[in-house]
């Protein structure tokens, strides 16, 4: 089993999502995410936010909790400090700790740690989106810059 302790200090995504979600117009606001909040874990803001919302996460430990965010135009930033996920099992959706596939994603203060799938590729993050650029994203392990387009890959830390 790989086990995967890394950095999420920025990552951005500068481009235009070509498509709008159906409904009504939506303004966007911040989700808190904290021991002492209503929402506690950072996949209940992942299963409540919307596209061009904010997730700010207090400083701290997130035990075995994973998250799928599909929204575009995300900003998702720890807050007083890192937020720390941390995996001590096997990751039930068999990749990641989060799995991100909106496009225009930035994540700040965010680190992941114990990463560990059945096949040995678990990560602490996936992107999945169109990317024209990333910067500086630190793992342990190795250190990604980017100054060109990243199309329809999997950015994996």
């Amino acid at each position: 089993m790989c086990a995967c302790l890394c950095t999420v200090v920025y990552l951005s995504a500068f481009v235009t999502p070509s498509y709008a979600e159906p409904g009504a117009a939506h303004s966007p606001t911040t989700l808190r995410v904290g021991p002492e909040r209503t929402l506690k874990l950072p996949s209940e803001a992942a299963r409540l936010a919307r596209a061009g919302d904010t997730v700010e996460i207090d400083a701290g430990l997130y035990l075995n909790d994973y998250a799928q965010w599909n929204q575009a135009n995300l900003t998702i930033r720890g807050m007083g400090g890192m937020a720390h996920l941390q995996s001590t099992e096997l990751i039930p959706n068999g990749k990641a700790i989060w799995i991100v596939s909106g496009d225009n994603t930035l994540i700040e203060n965010v680190e992941f740690s114990g990463a560990r799938v059945a096949d040995t590729n678990g990560a602490g993050i996936r992107h999945r989106a169109d990317m024209e650029d990333s910067r500086q994203i630190n793992s342990r392990k190795r250190r990604y810059h980017r100054d060109r387009a990243w199309r329809q890959h999997e950015l994996v830390v």
